[in-house]
């Protein structure tokens, strides 16, 4: 006790008016929110996404999510907020030929040499160390599932919420925003997607603090899928609001619209 009572690590016991100072001064930091430049979601979000905060994207195959988390991490580049990529579904040729020109400038590494959450905790730390990154992008989820963990956790569902609760817990470490790329079910993609429907466990979307829907219409005149979108929140831990956002696509982007459509 005499050894504990003088103890004045980074995790030392505080006071909740300490805390409260502390948390203060964040908020006078402008990197404390990181805003999308989407104004109905940056509304529902109360400002943007925050350090700390995991945010899962899904939606069926094909339906832009990929292009949505190239459009926010390229909305985060023009506000001098520094992302990190770790692009598995796609090889960094593909990744950057997808982004307009003049390419944003962003951080990934130069080889994906492991898929370990342990390995992307240090790649993270890295990109926060050498460049002052606030927000990370993986793409996607399967990817970070291996044949060592199955042997470890014996099933799927605990497999995936392990590898979340690794990239929520290194969220929080480095104090950055996490954006998660996850699939539907099957029986998500046969009718409207619900919370869940995400692939493989219900833990992502417990775990998450945000789970966002990329969804892409039809158009009204040739039933063919066209260039209009919506992208749902599903769930929100810090302020409960839900809502969408009608989006368009536009040179690889997407953007807000709005006028009506179905």
């Amino acid at each position: 006790l005499e050894i504990l009572a003088i103890y004045d690590g980074e995790d030392k016991i505080i006071s909740s008016q300490e805390k409260e100072k502390e948390l203060e001064d964040d908020r006078l930091n402008p990197s404390f929110r990181t805003p999308t430049k989407i104004p109905t979601l940056d509304k529902l979000t109360d400002g943007g996404f925050r350090e700390g905060e995991l945010i899962t994207i899904t939606g069926i195959t094909k339906n832009g999510k990929s292009a949505f988390a190239r459009t926010l991490c390229s909305n985060f580049v023009q506000q001098q907020i520094n992302s990190v990529y770790f692009s598995y579904e796609e090889t960094a040729r593909e990744l950057l030929e997808r982004f307009r020109k003049p390419y944003p400038i962003f951080y990934l590494p130069r080889l994906l040499t492991s898929h370990n959450t342990d390995w992307i905790h240090k790649k993270i730390g890295e990109a926060v160390a050498k460049h002052g990154i606030k927000v990370a992008f993986i793409d996607n989820l399967d990817f970070l599932l291996d044949k060592e963990l199955y042997r470890r956790h014996g099933n799927v569902s605990d497999m995936i919420k392990f590898v979340v609760l690794d990239l929520k817990n290194t969220a929080r470490y480095y104090r950055v925003a996490i954006f998660l790329i996850a699939h539907t079910t099957q029986e998500g993609m046969r009718r409207g997607i619900e919370i869940g429907d995400i692939k493989g466990s219900s833990s992502i979307s417990q775990i998450s603090d945000f789970v966002l829907c990329v969804k892409r219409l039809k158009d009204k005149e040739t039933g063919l899928m066209g260039n209009t979108s919506k992208v749902q929140i599903l769930a929100n831990r810090r302020t409960g609001m839900t809502g969408e956002i009608k989006m368009i696509f536009n040179n690889q982007y997407l953007e807000e619209i709005t006028t009506n459509y179905e």
